[in-house]
């Protein structure tokens, strides 16, 4: 379940995709919590710059993914890893990781063999 999660270009089954997920959020909890005590200077602003540091770690993750897998290519997938931005806008880092931990179960295109 928690096996090589610093490899995004693994294919991973589902317990495997919802492993990385809890790791990936907790990281992204501590990365938002950290930016909103250092650029912040009340409360309410700590939430603005911590729920738009969700969305650039979503967004971040999700295309990091895309090219470790060497998809970024892909239409389809660019547009799916964008979606996780707009999640991530309106469900925060619960809702914008969704997307990222199901790239993470897509197999990497097979590699050609030169003759």
């Amino acid at each position: 379940m928690f096996k090589k999660l610093g490899k995004l270009d693994v294919k991973r089954n589902f317990l495997g995709a919802i492993g990385f997920y809890i790791t990936y959020f907790m990281l992204g909890l501590l990365i938002a919590m950290i930016c909103g005590a250092l650029f912040a200077n009340t409360e309410s602003a700590g939430f603005t710059v911590g729920q738009k540091c969700a969305i650039i770690y979503s967004l971040a993750v999700a295309f990091l993914i895309l090219k470790a897998k060497k998809e970024l290519n892909n239409t389809l997938l660019i547009m799916l890893a964008l979606l996780s931005g707009v999640a991530a806008v309106y469900a925060g880092l619960l809702g914008g990781l969704i997307i990222p931990a199901y790239l993470t179960t897509l197999a990497s295109p097979k590699k050609s063999k030169k003759k």
